[in-house]
């Protein structure tokens, strides 16, 4: 359920017969309003859950809700046998507050065309004196809200295209957005304003794989959108590819050259059932890797110095990555404009071990730095550049009364 901000009056909603005419047409939703009242009196929000079967009145659901609540609707037809278009027949509109853990359910006899189903962002209309001089609200900025189909349309997925999105204007100004549908085409956002929103729930953005090569240790990294966390699933993965479900990494030693085509979902950790889809990858496996190599990384890049009284000092940890079955040593060395401002703790490492790049400072500086990092072995020379930090400026006095309280900060 979304939460209002400015003044106006909308309505969230799914229902039966919303294309072409307005009658019949049976929906359950919730409204969301903001008011500025009148003379102080009437402001404020409001929140509730309705259902409607027109041409007859909206009825209130005597059930709570607040924004951000998330909620199950249906509107479903009962009986013992499929309703037939413009028939009487037994429906059901069917509330599920999730967030509340409560649910309502009412049964009806009713006339449907059987001709649409519809999933709605809507400006509310009112009229001002019992229905005379009708007109739009105004559409209060809503933020977002977003729908799920599942496979609940006539028991299918709705299957929902871009060609399908409608955006909500008014002359030359667009009021509301839609997202394009999810991977598993069930769903959408719907956002305030001209700015279309991404699609909701988890999506699988790589679609390429690097090269792998027979007997080296191999490694990738599978990248999604959407969600704060995921589960991964992996489907025909050859043998010797391991896919961690937690951090999505693809791991293992390849023993024979050739293509393998495998699949990868990625659901919501928190909601499992919401998901991203199949995404069919294809990795190749070579049999003549390029000479062993490295890469040198330092964490965190850039760093910024923590002040400590009248100095400053910080450090960053130095790391080999090695490429193509490298397990050398590699010397390091570090290059900078002033040797005392920083140095190294370990001058050889090898793949697996680590070093940091020790920086201290006094008094503390006032504009960024680099420093550079160099690491050799046998042929192989690589480099890497650190971005150090001033510290943030702060005001360290906190007034008592009338005398300022030193205070140490950084």
């Amino acid at each position: 359920m979304p939460t209002v901000v400015s003044d106006g009056s909308s309505c969230t909603w799914v229902g039966i017969d919303g294309q072409g005419a307005n009658t019949p047409l049976i929906q359950t939703g919730t409204e969301q309003d903001d008011s500025g009242g009148f003379l102080g009196i009437g402001e404020g929000t409001s929140y509730y859950a309705w259902y409607e079967m027109l041409p007859a009145d909206q009825v209130t659901i005597p059930k709570p809700v607040s924004p951000g609540d998330e909620i199950i609707a249906f509107v479903l037809a009962g009986g013992d046998k499929p309703p037939v278009p413009n028939q009487p027949a037994t429906f059901w509109i069917y509330m599920n507050n999730v967030t509340k853990n409560w649910y309502w359910t009412k049964s009806f006899t009713y006339r449907s065309r059987l001709n649409s189903a519809e999933w709605i962002m809507e400006r509310t209309t009112t009229c001002p004196i019992d229905n005379w001089f009708c007109g739009y609200a105004t559409l209060p900025n809503f933020g977002t809200v977003t729908f799920d189909g599942e496979d609940y349309t006539n028991g299918l997925n709705p299957v929902f295209f871009p060609a399908d999105e409608v955006f909500m204007t008014e002359g030359n100004t667009t009021l509301a957005s839609p997202s394009g549908p999810d991977a598993d085409l069930d769903g959408f956002t719907v956002a305030y304003g001209a700015t279309q929103p991404g699609p909701p729930g988890p999506f699988v953005v790589t679609t390429t794989l690097p090269e792998a090569y027979v007997g080296i240790p191999y490694s990738a990294s599978l990248q999604a959108t959407g969600e704060l966390s995921y589960q991964w699933t992996g489907y025909g993965l050859p043998a010797w590819i391991t896919l961690n479900p937690t951090t999505g990494v693809l791991s293992g030693t390849p023993t024979t050259g050739g293509a393998v085509v495998f699949g990868v979902e990625a659901a919501n950790a928190a909601e499992t059932d919401e998901t991203s889809g199949l995404q069919e990858l294809e990795l190749t496996v070579g049999t003549n890797p390029p000479p062993p190599n490295f890469t040198i990384t330092m964490t965190p890049d850039p760093v910024e110095l923590l002040k400590t009284g009248p100095s400053c000092r910080n450090s960053s940890t130095v790391s080999i990555v090695p490429a193509y079955g490298f397990s050398g040593v590699v010397q390091l060395s570090l290059s900078t404009t002033n040797t005392s401002f920083a140095h190294l703790t370990s001058t050889a490492i090898t793949p697996g071990e680590t070093g940091k790049v020790v920086i201290m400072s006094n008094p503390c500086p006032v504009v960024k730095s680099a420093l550079t990092v160099t690491g050799t072995s046998g042929a192989l020379t690589h480099t890497a550049i650190l971005q150090v930090v001033p510290p943030v400026p702060v005001n360290c006095d906190v007034f008592v009364g009338d005398a300022p309280k030193p205070l140490l900060c950084r």
